[in-house]
């Protein structure tokens, strides 16, 4: 996931029902949210 896979994708290739499986093995820092957050974020994007 820190190489950018998709969270939903992951979730299917493992076979996995729910996401809430997953939380054992995402481990996520503090750098790994702020670049999600510039990615996604409506006022990060440029216009």
């Amino acid at each position: 996931m820190r190489g950018g896979a998709n969270l939903w994708h992951v979730k299917e290739l493992l076979g996995h029902e729910h996401l809430d499986t997953l939380q054992h093995s995402t481990n996520l820092t503090n750098a790994d949210l702020k670049k999600t957050h510039a990615k996604c974020h409506p006022r990060e994007r440029e216009s």
